[in-house]
């Protein structure tokens, strides 16, 4: 990872014959209501299963986080150039750190030409929260 102004460019070793972006497309929506703790029903919400569309490759990015020198994470704008991924956000001025699919269930879309889907990564450090407390 390298920064450029207020951007995190990416680069891959191996990306194939090159990356692509591939269309997500939902496969299960199913509405939920949660319980609150005396029982009552809660707030109702969406929950969706996905599957990446193999023909359709010019979907906008999804799965990268951004973060500057407060180590908080945001949600970021992620596009291809060339065999680099640029990844910025309104709330991030200076990069420190990205992450792709760096969550429980992420839901992310970058693979190669080939078919191939991108593993999840992080370029920082930071230490985690299983870490030892020092």
């Amino acid at each position: 990872m390298k920064v450029a102004g207020d951007k995190a460019v990416l680069t891959f070793d191996h990306v194939g014959s090159g990356m692509v972006a591939r269309k997500l497309v939902p496969t299960l929506v199913r509405e939920m209501t949660a319980k609150k703790k005396d029982g009552t029903p809660g707030k109702t919400y969406k929950l969706a299963a996905w599957r990446v569309d193999p023909d359709a490759t010019d979907a906008e990015l999804v799965g990268f986080t951004v973060c500057g020198k407060d180590k908080v994470f945001h949600n970021a704008k992620a596009v291809i150039q060339g065999e680099t991924v640029v990844v910025s956000s309104p709330e991030v001025a200076d990069p420190v750190a990205v992450r792709y699919g760096w969550a429980n269930h992420p839901i992310c879309n970058l693979f190669n030409r080939e078919g191939l889907p991108a593993s999840p990564f992080r370029t920082d450090e930071f230490p985690g929260i299983t870490q030892p407390k020092q």
